[in-house]
């Protein structure tokens, strides 16, 4: 309401709920890969956790009637491991593609014990609705192949750090595919 129905000419905002992004995730998602229909998430037992994979899913039942969800895991914020009920979960029931939003230690952790598992050899696509560039550094040569969409608008990054990110994505993956919005 703050920067809406009851906000004022003097308030405004610069980034994003996870709503709008994760629906086009699907959409993208859904374009490149139409045989995969049967999903499943590890993601936080939190608010925000709930809402990006809602987000993803509610989509994802709007436009395709084959939809399926086969597993849900909703691991603590800040557990920093211990995923492997939660993976076996996944991989017992069969999901082809799994969406986390998972951030920070978890999201490093969770990469790491996955790949332990052998997680993303076994699924289809493995998606991240919550990237947080940065926290991609630590992994260096264990960061897996994800589709994800991040919150960062460049433009209201006109910084230092937001220039030299740009540049070292950029170099690194080639086409820079950060909105300029």
């Amino acid at each position: 309401p703050l920067t809406g129905s009851k906000g004022g000419p003097n308030f405004f905002r610069v980034t994003m709920n996870a709503y709008l992004p994760n629906r086009g995730l699907v959409d993208v998602v859904r374009e490149k890969h139409p045989n995969i229909k049967k999903w499943a998430t590890i993601s936080h037992d939190y608010s925000y956790g709930y809402s990006n994979w809602n987000s993803f899913s509610g989509r994802f039942k709007e436009i395709d009637p084959e939809f399926k969800i086969v597993a849900d895991g909703w691991v603590k914020f800040g557990s920093g491991g211990g995923y492997g009920p939660y993976i076996t979960k996944v991989l017992d029931a069969g999901a082809e593609g799994l969406y986390t939003s998972l951030i920070g230690s978890d999201w490093i952790a969770f990469v790491r014990e996955g790949t332990r598992y052998g997680l993303f050899d076994k699924i289809k696509l493995f998606v991240q609705g919550n990237l947080i560039i940065p926290e991609t550094a630590p992994l260096k040569t264990e960061m897996v192949k994800c589709w994800a969409y991040t919150h960062y608008h460049a433009p209201a990054c006109d910084n230092p750090s937001s220039k030299w990110l740009k540049k070292a994505y950029s170099d690194r993956y080639g086409a820079i595919r950060f909105a300029e919005s």
